[in-house]
């Protein structure tokens, strides 16, 4: 019995022993594992750190990357960024074991800038573990920077009521060109009033001849805005790049009060065929000036190519009836766009009095050309000065009013955010669709009240510019 008793108390004894070593095994792989956990983030942290610093001093060095600076001085600057950085996070130089950079230019202009930086990171339960030598772990990292060429097409309003603010914006629009890069940047400048004009082609940056360019502008005419958009649609579209950034910069201080469509064949009695060969023969290039102080008074044709009146409503008797009314001159009003499709008022409306369907043609036209910059991955900042004329259900916001800005119509051609909030332009089957694309890319509207307001708006839309090359 004593025996029996005695082999029962020594096995619950060994039991004991063996749960405590068990325990006590259990305990020590818990320790080691957390201690090891520690260590992994505190790696992670620091490794998270360096990568911010290199990030940083990417972007820093890129920016300066400017026409005549060496690769040596944007890196330089780069590394002094990330070492400036580490520091403020706690890094001592003894730490940072290694910061280093490249920086190349690709023949499409396109400037890449790699920095990598290495680390040493004291482990708190590592360098406990015997002959492993893990007192300090290395980490590193790398990042990249990229500047991308910029395409713009810059398009400005000299029509006549810039009479009084040209000197203003001429000095804005110099001011706008020098925050872009010479030989490495391209843009082309294109001012309009009855009609577009082609001031300076696409080409590489170039301050003396934009500069001369801007100088030379003078205030005269209506407003073409729709033929300016396909314009400076048009110079973009010369440079053929997937890398390139391509913005177009429209700025007017007023309504739209001309178009320069493709008239069709179809008029009673035919006008004179000015449209430069090879041209179709049923082409005609007419310039419609669709506003007048009376809106009773009927819009009239220019012959752009000298540019004197050809249909108007100050005729002589002996051509009457003929040109007393502009449904005489455009009797089966039809035209084209600038890509060669059937325009919005080919479909829709009366020419007769007062007018304004007609008029309404600057503004659906405006949106056509714009939407087709916006569908080949542009972006479109626009720039109104004056007072803005009152929302209301209607998009076009008084079309008779040709004096104050048309800040929906504005905001439509930029796809601007808030363009959401305006009541829309009409679209039916078979007109054009006149409706927002959510999927363009969403440009921004900026009103100046007045002239002094325009160098600071177009160096806000130069560094949007900017954002979006790195």
């Amino acid at each position: 019995m004593k025996l029996r008793f005695f082999k029962v108390l020594q096995g619950l004894t060994n039991k004991r022993g063996q749960s405590a070593i068990t325990l006590a095994m259990l305990t020590i792989s818990f320790l080691l594992l957390s201690g090891f956990s520690l260590d992994v983030a505190n790696l992670f942290i620091h490794k998270t750190r360096l990568q911010r610093a290199l990030d940083a001093g990417g972007i820093g060095g890129i920016s300066r990357y400017k026409s005549g600076i060496t690769p040596t001085t944007i890196k330089d600057a780069a590394i002094e960024i990330a070492q400036y950085n580490l520091h403020e996070m706690g890094f001592s130089d003894s730490e940072i074991t290694e910061l280093s950079g490249t920086f190349t230019v690709d023949a499409d202009q396109v400037a890449t800038l790699n920095l990598s930086g290495k680390v040493l990171v004291n482990t708190i339960f590592m360098r406990l573990i015997p002959n492993a030598a893990l007192a300090t772990v290395t980490v590193s990292s790398d990042a990249t920077a990229r500047r991308n060429p910029a395409v713009i097409s810059l398009v400005l309003d000299i029509s006549g009521s810039m009479s009084e603010e040209i000197e203003v914006l001429k000095l804005a629009a110099s001011s706008f060109v020098r925050s872009f890069e010479e030989g490495l940047d391209q843009m082309a400048i294109i001012a309009f009033a009855d009609m577009a004009f082609l001031i300076v082609p696409m080409q590489p940056i170039n301050f003396a001849t934009l500069d001369s360019a801007i100088n030379g502008l003078t205030a005269n005419g209506y407003t073409g805005f729709s033929d300016a958009i396909a314009m400076g649609r048009k110079e973009l579209e010369k440079v053929n790049s997937t890398i390139a950034v391509k913005s177009m910069v429209v700025f007017t201080d007023g309504a739209p009060t001309a178009i320069r469509p493709i008239f069709i064949d179809g008029k009673t009695p035919p006008l004179p065929k000015n449209y430069p060969p090879p041209a179709n023969d049923q082409f005609y290039d007419y310039v419609a000036l669709l506003a007048h102080l009376n809106q009773a008074t009927p819009p009239r044709l220019l012959n752009p190519s000298a540019v004197t009146p050809t249909c108007r409503n100050a005729c002589v008797p002996a051509q009457l009836p003929l040109c007393n009314n502009i449904a005489n001159c455009l009797n089966s009003f039809a035209y084209n766009d600038s890509r060669g499709n059937p325009g919005h008022f080919s479909h829709i409306a009366s020419l007769n009095s007062p007018y304004t369907e007609i008029r309404k043609e600057g503004y659906d036209l405006s949106i056509i050309e714009s939407d087709y910059a916006k569908t080949d991955g542009t972006t479109i900042y626009s720039v109104g000065l004056g007072t803005e004329a009152s929302v209301s259900n209607d998009p076009y916001q008084n079309v008779n009013d040709s004096s104050s800005l048309k800040s929906v119509l504005l905001r439509r051609v930029a796809n601007d955010p808030l363009t959401s909030g305006d009541p829309s332009f009409p679209s039916s089957d078979p007109d054009p669709d006149l409706t927002n694309n959510p999927s363009h890319p969403e440009g921004a509207y900026f009103l100046a009240e007045n002239a002094g307001e325009l160098d600071q708006l177009f160096d806000t839309i130069a560094q949007r510019i900017k954002l979006r090359l790195l």
